[in-house]
């Protein structure tokens, strides 16, 4: 089930009324960024393609979207941004977390970004840049890439592939020369096996 917001987020709790209200105060930079994310186009891309009113409520959209603009924000990954908007104050509000709430795991986090796709993510930065340029914030000449690396094997080659993939190549070269010379070629359905 796709919803906007945690309900009754803006309510102050009770834990709130003890604690400084400098702790609660979005840096310039954040309160800017805040008033840009008031903007519906950002939620209209996840809105169209995922509205349903069934199953299990999820994060909401507008805590989602904050939470990853904010993750770029800080340059931190998915596992740290959990921790950090759980633990601070002006992260929760700006990402419309109620206080006595904790922010969404990393594993949700991952898995609603896995299912909106790199489409929608994508939209989301193009919309999110567009924004940007209109309210003259940056000038967009230059972008900032950010690029994870993934951990997987390598499969060194080793001189017998080496060999068989050669031998390969040769005999496909050969039987291609033969066709050209217009002699009968019988392919075979079975193909070679290395031993």
């Amino acid at each position: 089930m796709l919803i906007l917001d945690y309900p009754n987020w803006e309510q102050p709790t009770l834990f709130e009324e003890f604690l400084p209200k400098a702790l609660f105060e979005l840096t310039p930079e954040l309160s800017e960024i805040d008033q840009l994310l008031q903007n519906p186009v950002f939620e209209e891309p996840i809105i169209e393609r995922y509205h349903t009113a069934l199953g299990r409520p999820t994060v909401p959209v507008r805590v989602f979207i904050r939470m990853m603009v904010l993750k770029f924000y800080l340059c931190i990954s998915f596992e740290d941004l959990s921790v950090v908007v759980t633990k601070t104050p002006m992260y929760k509000k700006f990402c419309h977390i109620p206080m006595d709430q904790e922010a969404p795991t990393d594993t949700a986090m991952m898995k609603i970004t896995k299912k909106y796709g790199e489409e929608i993510i994508q939209q989301l930065n193009e919309n999110f840049i567009l924004e940007l340029r209109k309210n003259k914030v940056i000038k967009g000449k230059r972008v900032r890439v950010d690029s994870t690396v993934v951990e997987s094997n390598i499969a060194y080659p080793t001189d017998a592939e080496l060999l068989f993939k050669g031998v390969q190549k040769l005999e496909n070269q050969m039987t291609q020369v033969k066709e050209r010379c217009g002699h009968k070629v019988r392919k075979s359905s079975k193909k070679k096996r290395k031993k």
